[in-house]
Parts: structure tokens; sequence; C-alpha cells
């Protein structure tokens, strides 16, 4: 899926998409394993006297022709239990979850977060079974690659020394 990032906060720079242009920037991205298609410096206040008005309005023009240039045409559809627990393994594999260490961690704290989630928004009953059976077949995923993985290494060690 294709990402577009808008920096905010560049109301003190003198050329907003400079900021994208510093290696120290885009190194953030690139060790967090996000790979945009584009990326665009935006200012998006205009300040407590507007001083910041034109650069506010020169924004909302390039934030959407940034979307405009990258947006599909066709709809984007995968069926949403297929989606979220892709969304799952990816953010295990990419370690965007801070806080867990393995994976019986990570999907410990996720099933706790799931209840906490459903609590706090009223999710009824049928809704948080279906999700956490998601969050289930996710883990079946990333067990199921991280098997793979394991052959694959096996084999490879195998040709090294044999």
């Amino acid at each position: 899926m294709p990402i577009i990032v808008a920096v905010t906060g560049l109301e003190h720079e003198h050329d907003s998409d400079d900021w994208w242009k510093r290696p120290q920037n885009k190194e953030v991205f690139r060790k967090n394993q996000i790979f945009p298609k584009d990326v665009c410096g935006i200012v998006s206040v205009r300040g407590n006297h507007n001083e910041y008005e034109g650069k506010y309005k020169q924004s909302q023009i390039k934030l959407r022709n940034l979307v405009q240039k990258h947006c599909r045409n066709e709809p984007w559809n995968e069926e949403k239990d297929d989606w979220f627990a892709h969304i799952y393994c990816k953010v295990h594999d990419v370690g965007i979850c801070f806080f867990a260490r393995s994976r019986v961690e990570f999907a410990t704290t996720m099933k706790a977060k799931l209840g906490e989630f459903a609590k706090e928004t009223g999710m009824n009953e049928d809704d948080f079974w279906s999700l956490e059976n998601t969050l289930l077949k996710a883990e079946k995923m990333i067990g199921e690659v991280e098997k793979k993985t394991k052959k694959k290494r096996i084999r490879q060690t195998r040709r090294f020394f044999f």
C-alpha cells in the first residue's frame, strides 16, 4: 500500500520541503522501515496572529496535490480480517510496538490492548470475539512465516557446511 507522509510543525523553515532533504530525517524513516512514496513538508497552523497564513494556504494546496498524485484510480479492497492480520504481522515484523521483546509478549500485550479497546469503545461482544479470532489468525500467520524462515536458514546452513 503506498504511503505518503506530511511532515508538520515546519512553520520556521524557510522552505518546508528542506526538512526531508536532510539525511538524518530520511534515516529515521529508513531505520523504522518506512519507505514513503512521497513526502511533503507542510505548515498546519495559521499562527496566533495569522503569521503563517500564506505558508498554511500553500501547504493545503501542496498536500491536496500530493494526495491526488498518489490516489489510486481503482479502490483498494481486501477482506477486513486478512487486512487486520496483515497489519498485525507487519507491526510485529517491523518492531513498531516497542513494548514487546518476544512474540509471546507481543501477542499477550496485544490481546490485553484489544480488551481495553473493546471496553473503552463499548464494542459489542460478537464484534469483540470476531476481532479476537482475527488476532489469533494473525498469530498463526506469524508462526507460519517464522517456521518457513527457520527452515530456509537450516537449508542454507546445511548447504554451507555440507
